[in-house]
């Protein structure tokens, strides 16, 4: 239980520190960039449509994004606060989400189920039809 309490408590955290900053900046343009199989998503209050490729790695730091990702996604990590992500997960996908109140909604091939971890209040993985 303690473990538990301290991994929130860091989320919290992380997200107070994170959300301000990226707040009062107002919409930014997409920080993305991609490097051979990874797609990564730097920065805060940021719209955008973006794809992964190749073994389709993404990475998302920040709050308060709102990204939809197409793909297939094979490995994805969310890190920080307040983000809302739709994405496309391959077969046998791996979503990791840590932080507070973040948002994933996700699709994944008929019949496969992806490895989801969550640390943090409030986050949550649905699948959507």
């Amino acid at each position: 239980m303690r473990s538990h309490f301290s991994s929130v408590l860091g989320a919290c955290i992380v997200a107070l520190m994170i959300v301000p900053g990226a707040l009062a900046q107002g919409p930014a343009a997409p920080k993305s960039t991609t490097t051979g199989d990874n797609l990564v998503v730097n920065g805060g209050a940021q719209t955008a449509s973006l794809q992964c490729v190749g073994a389709g790695n993404l990475s998302v730091t920040g709050a308060a994004n709102t990204l939809t990702v197409t793909g297939p996604c094979k490995n994805v990590t969310v890190t920080g606060a307040a983000n809302h992500i739709t994405i496309e997960l391959a077969e046998g996908a791996r979503l990791s989400i840590i932080g507070a109140g973040n948002d994933v909604r996700y699709k994944a091939p008929a019949g496969s189920k992806p490895a989801i971890a969550i640390t943090g209040a409030g986050s949550k993985a649905v699948p959507t039809p």
